[in-house]
């Protein structure tokens, strides 16, 4: 029995299916026969539709037991038997894969077979409706693949390049809905390629292409100008790049720089430096910076000088170096030392030092005019994450300007820069936070300038929202939301029915980046309800509803098998503690008692049983509130023996025939044998465990099935018995009758036998017929009918049906159509003499023989004439035709007859004699031809061009009209002679 839930839900379908089996009895009450249907069935259902088995029996009160898989079937909510008057119905009302298998119907005297197949449904990708697309993005940046799949619940497959993909911060996967999602949220070049949605049948592909942004030379912002330096005088020559990973080629000259030899190259992220570590004359030159290797790349230039001999600039005792308002600046022979934006201080004795020579500049210093702001600074308001730049203008240009940020003096560095250019003074806050928000002062001199930087928060939005759960008593649940960019601490609340979480030890909020997550842990009923998740900018409700705590079991009974007079232990673990529940044995409650032991110990409960028959194998089964479990208890008996045996069984031809055994125990193999040899399952054989009962099904039975039959288990046998196969009795009940028909026409024959299930035969004229072009053999019932089109003159003989020993015969007789000429040959045909003259004519049937003519008399093949034959058309073919060849011709088939007349053409032959020179032109001409056919004629022709009558005519042509000049020009019929 089958004892397990089967878990089958409720379809909006319903599926029926009629299944028969045919038996026999060998009792003395009327059997109890399938009626409908007769045959086995095979169905194949999808998931989820109703399935209804129905068999009619030929008794109404008859019972019936449903098996499946050899096991018989408890019905339930899953499986539902019925019963109607003569039906009995097994119903499925909401198919699953793991339902299919084989179902029998036995009524005791037969059964019915039938096998069921339930697949899933098809999991396919609704959009995009292309299985291939091309798309294109920037680098870096977003990438978002997304695709729609049916049914909603259907599991899809993420591919890159053949591989399946995980789940990261730099990939993430998404699912809501029907909708599925790959992200890439900072795409790089690197992550284009072939990208693939696989569900279970179908797959969709896209090809993703990224394509970088060019690179660009950020600072300086134009050519640097000549770098002069000294000989063993270090240099730097830099650069930044808008891309940090840009690749760069350095190059002196034209050639390209190696690392090493004096030289070095760094990278400090978008920055790229070569640094001599000592100038030497070597070094001058042009040094070029290119991003990237191809033609045409952005490229930046620097000029590097070295003087000829090292040069020292003191001041006051104190040596010099290039750099701030000091510029050192050699210029071949000249040494220029360039103080920018003199002070008092800087007045004073400067000393230009050089190894063979020295020289002193005794400078001092005016005070300048007072210095005065021209511009002052404007307020700004930027969003967060943007660049704010202050600018302002003072006079003189060269005046010192002091950058303040809420009252200090601001230090350059990565996120502040301090820029100069003539009399224009910037400062730029890169990447502007919250806490930037304040007043920027710039101070020139005793004058100063103050504005108000304000910095907006960017809206904090939720890209993935909440989505409603359903969890169970006792589980953890994880509620999680995605944000367009990273928010600070308590950017975010989480609330539920409108009001903030209470201070709960179950409760946990987490943020990981762009993700942030509040965990419940153990729900209880009181945390149903919504739950919201709410920045400044947007919000995102989701409800939580929690069902009670099911009884489950964490380990069900299992199946024991034990041989007569043992003892079984039944066990099973619930998820619950202190549940009382009910042992029970083939629905009947257990009582404690010196065979019954009950234990019940925390989450375990144990049935133990003792000296066991074999009457008490059945179900055994614990139930607790809503929860029932149930496990087979099998009691062997020990040996298997054969309690009965097959009896001998006559049948008619075409029947179907059943030898059935009854065993001790329904756990045995039984081995089928006919006439000694073992028999193995077939289209027309089958071997069927029913329980105890075995049985061994013939259909359609023939007179090669007759023989002995046995059957063994293990070392008992029984048997052998005999089967005998009758020849069935056929009658024929309506004989054939003969039929006359015209050539062309249909002919139909009928015979009526007195049995149903009977397979004839036709024959016509002794040959077998089969049923292809003009011949049709169908049977309705017990008729069987012949139909024969097109009928040919030879499909005339004898008609002959045979059904096993009875036979019918019949005539056919077919009257010929008289032969005819379907198509004649022209009344004239004209030919040139010495060509092949062909006269073709058609009737109306193959294979016949015709006549041919000439001036009355029969013409025979030979090397003159020749004739052919090619189904209905006829050819008489002439070879070298001359005059003496035309005349009428005669073509005879049957009572009809074809007449032309053959006319042979000669060459013609004109001359002429010479005009006189005086002769005017167009002058008649007297010309002579001579035609093998019809003598010396005369006619008239203008210079030049010619025509000729009475009997034949040539086209015009030009003619040379030199005297004595011959000339040959074809005959032909003129047009207007009659």
């Amino acid at each position: 029995m089958v004892n397990r839930a089967l878990g089958w839900q409720t379809a909006p379908g319903r599926m029926m299916v009629n299944l028969t089996a045919c038996g026999c009895s060998h009792s003395t009450e009327p059997p109890v026969r399938i009626i409908y249907p007769r045959d086995e069935v095979t169905l194949i259902a999808v998931s989820l539709e109703c399935v209804v088995l129905m068999c009619e029996l030929s008794q109404e009160d008859a019972p019936v037991r449903w098996y499946k898989d050899g096991l018989e079937v408890e019905e339930s909510e899953a499986l539902v038997l019925e019963s109607d008057g003569p039906r009995r119905r097994l119903v499925l009302p909401a198919a699953q894969p793991e339902d299919g298998g084989e179902f029998v119907c036995d009524a005791g005297d037969d059964s019915a077979f039938f096998t069921v197949t339930v697949t899933a449904p098809p999991e396919r990708i609704v959009h995009p409706a292309a299985r291939s697309l091309d798309l294109q993005f920037r680098a870096p940046g977003r990438v978002e693949l997304r695709c729609e799949v049916a049914p909603a619940g259907s599991q899809v497959c993420w591919y890159k390049d053949g591989l399946e993909v995980e789940a990261s911060d730099a990939l993430q996967l998404g699912a809501e809905g029907p909708t599925r999602t790959l992200t890439l949220p900072h795409a790089q070049p690197e992550d284009a390629g072939e990208y693939v949605c696989e569900t279970r049948d179908e797959a969709v592909t896209f090809n993703v292409s990224l394509a970088e942004t060019p690179v660009q030379f950020l600072m300086p912002e134009r050519a640097p100008s000549p770098l002069c330096v000294a000989p063993g005088e270090p240099v730097v020559l830099s650069c930044e790049l808008s891309r940090a990973s840009a690749p760069v080629f350095w190059s002196h000259n034209g050639e390209p720089v190696q690392d090493g030899e004096g030289l070095e190259l760094q990278a400090e992220g978008p920055r790229r430096i070569l640094c001599i570590r000592a100038a030497d004359p070597g070094h001058a030159g042009l040094y070029t910076c290119q991003a990237g290797a191809a033609p045409g790349s952005p490229s930046l230039s620097f000029t590097v000088q070295v003087t000829g001999a090292p040069v020292r600039w003191y001041k006051d005792g104190e040596r010099l170096a290039s750099q701030g308002r000091v510029q050192l600046e050699p210029a071949g022979a000249r040494q220029v030392l360039r103080v920018r934006g003199a002070r008092s201080g800087d007045a004073g004795e400067y000393l230009c030092d050089m190894p063979q020579d020295s020289r002193i500049f005794i400078v001092s210093v005016e005070e300048l005019p007072p210095v005065k702001l021209i511009s002052e600074l404007t307020p700004l308001t930027v969003h967060e994450g943007d660049d704010a730049t202050f600018r302002c203008e003072v006079s003189p240009p060269d005046a010192d300007v002091t950058w303040l940020r809420n009252g200090a003096v601001v230090t350059p560095g990565p996120q502040l820069e301090m820029a100069q250019n003539g009399s224009s003074h910037t400062l730029t806050i890169r990447g502007c936070q919250l806490q930037d928000t304040g007043t920027v002062t710039a101070r020139a001199g005793g004058t100063s300038t103050s504005a108000r930087l304000h910095v907006r928060e960017t809206e904090l939005l939720f890209l993935r929202r909440l989505q409603d759960m359903r969890a169970e008593e006792g589980q953890d649940v994880c509620l999680e939301v995605e944000t367009g960019r990273v928010g600070t601490a308590g950017a975010v609340r989480w609330m539920r029915g409108g009001e903030p979480l209470p201070l709960d030890s179950r409760l946990t909020m987490a943020q990981d980046g762009h993700i942030h997550r509040l965990s419940i842990h153990g729900v209880i009923l009181a945390d149903q309800g919504t739950y919201g998740c709410e920045s400044h900018h947007d919000r995102t409700l989701a409800r939580l509803s929690v069902r009670p705590r099911q009884l489950k079991a964490l380990r069900p009974l299992e199946d024991v098998t034990i041989s007569e007079g043992g003892s079984a232990t039944f066990q099973l673990e619930l998820s619950q503690e202190g549940v009382t529940g009910e042992w029970a044995q083939g629905g009947v409650r257990l009582q404690p008692g010196p065979k019954c032991h009950i234990h019940a110990e925390g989450h375990t409960h144990r049935l133990e049983l003792s000296g066991l028959g074999l009457a008490d194998s059945g179900c055994i089964s614990f139930t607790a509130d809503s929860l029932r479990c149930a496990a087979r208890l099998s009691v062997r008996e020990v040996p298997v023996t054969i309690v009965r045996g097959p009896q001998n069984l006559e049948v008619t031809e075409g029947d179907t025939a059943t030898l059935e055994c009854e065993l001790s125990q329904a756990l045995a193999d039984v081995t089928w044998e006919k006439d000694g040899r073992e028999l193995t399952p077939s289209p027309r054989l089958r071997l069927q465990a029913l329980g105890t009962r075995r049985l061994l099904q013939l259909r359609r039975c023939c007179s090669s099935d007759a023989g002995t039959y046995s059957c063994a288990v293990g070392t008992t046998r029984a048997g052998p018995v005999r089967l005998t196969v009758r020849e069935r009795a056929v009658s024929v009940l309506c004989e054939l009758q003969s039929v006359q028909a015209r050539e062309g026409d249909s002919a139909r024959f009928e015979c009526t036998v007195s049995e149903t299930e009977i397979t004839g035969r036709w024959e016509l004229g002794g040959r077998p017929l089969r049923a292809g072009g003009r011949v049709r053999i169908r049977q309705e019932g017990k008729k069987h009918i012949l139909v024969l089109s097109s009928l040919l003159a030879e499909d005339a003989g004898e008609v002959r049906f045979q059904a096993g020993p009875a036979q019918s015969l019949a005539r056919l007789e077919v009257e010929a159509l008289p032969l005819q000429m379907c198509r004649r040959p022209p009344r004239e045909k004209t030919v040139l003499a010495g060509r092949r003259a062909v006269l073709e004519v058609t009737v109306s049937r193959s294979g016949s023989h015709v006549c041919w003519l000439w001036e009355g008399v029969e013409l025979c093949p030979g090397g003159k004439y020749e004739m052919r034959s090619h189904g209905p058309t006829h050819s008489l073919v002439i070879h070298d035709v001359q005059p003496e060849d035309q005349g009428s011709y005669c073509c005879q088939a049957g009572q009809d007859s074809a007449h032309t007349q053959l006319l042979v053409e000669a060459p013609l032959f004109f001359t002429y004699s010479p005009l006189p020179v005086a002769t005017p032109v167009p002058h008649p001409l007297l010309l002579s031809a001579q035609l093998a056919s019809a003598g010396l004629r005369e006619f008239d022709i203008s210079m030049g061009r010619f025509h000729f009558f009475p009997l034949f005519h040539i086209n015009a042509c030009a003619l040379p009209l030199t005297p004595y000049s011959p000339f040959t020009c074809p005959a032909l019929p003129h047009p207007n002679y009659p």
